[in-house]
């Protein structure tokens, strides 16, 4: 049985799905709260995700991969694509779609990877949010360009605007 997990950090609400203790899907809203609300965790895996996004924001570095995630959810493109992401950037730092495809062999590959990042079930984890456009512009994000540039501000990742 799936289970629903809910962690809250300055400024997030992170909704996890977990099934034995493997995380399915994580889900990120804003909460205009500065103050945390009182999680509610419910498994292991609701455990390590309290310490490794609690590793995140307060600390502010990336947290060691810890998490039970369920890689089988996921196609080999994707897999390929989020764990490149992971090797090539660290906490503050950006990358673009399109570096992001040339590390992956693919040449003028922008669309595939955004389309790859677009599927992310796990937003911070594998860390989607520092994908931007060449010119600096912020570019899409699945749960919305308002949690998006939350986490690059927290991150300190410098970004242009184009909702403005």
């Amino acid at each position: 049985m799936d289970r629903i997990e809910t962690l809250y950090f300055p400024y997030l609400k992170i909704k996890l799905i977990t099934h034995k203790d493997l995380i399915l899907k994580i889900f990120l809203s804003p909460i205009k709260k500065k103050s945390p609300l009182e999680p509610d965790i419910k498994s292991k895996a609701g455990e390590l995700a309290q310490k490794f996004f609690t590793h995140y924001f307060i600390k502010k570095e990336d947290p060691p991969p810890i998490l039970p995630l369920n890689w089988n959810i996921v196609t080999p493109f994707q897999k390929k694509v989020f764990i490149t992401l992971i090797k090539h950037t660290k906490f503050g730092q950006s990358i673009t779609y399109q570096k992001l495809a040339q590390l992956i062999g693919l040449k003028n590959g922008q669309r595939a990877i955004g389309r790859a990042l677009n599927k992310n079930p796990w937003p911070i984890v594998i860390p989607c949010h520092r994908v931007i456009k060449k010119n600096n512009y912020i570019g899409g994000f699945s749960s919305g360009k308002q949690v998006k540039k939350i986490l690059l501000l927290h991150e300190q990742i410098h970004f242009f605007d184009d909702s403005i």
